[in-house]
């Protein structure tokens, strides 16, 4: 089973590359191919990290449960 610090270090990682996405959108502005890129690794890491905070959340409430 997974951990609630196993998620939480996982969403640190997917807000990194978030970041990193978000910086490389603003670098490769006026490249359409790699700002694309950029925008795509942007999107995946939004929909990731949705989900990955939502577990967060579910077993939080679970070991408040226990």
């Amino acid at each position: 089973m997974i951990t609630t610090k196993q998620l939480c270090e996982w969403e640190q990682r997917i807000k990194t590359a978030h970041h990193f996405a978000i910086n490389g959108i603003k670098k490769y502005r006026s490249i359409p191919a790699l700002h694309n890129y950029y925008t795509h690794i942007a999107t995946c890491a939004d929909a990731q990290l949705s989900i990955v905070q939502r577990l967060i959340r579910q077993s939080k409430e679970q070991e408040d449960e226990k």
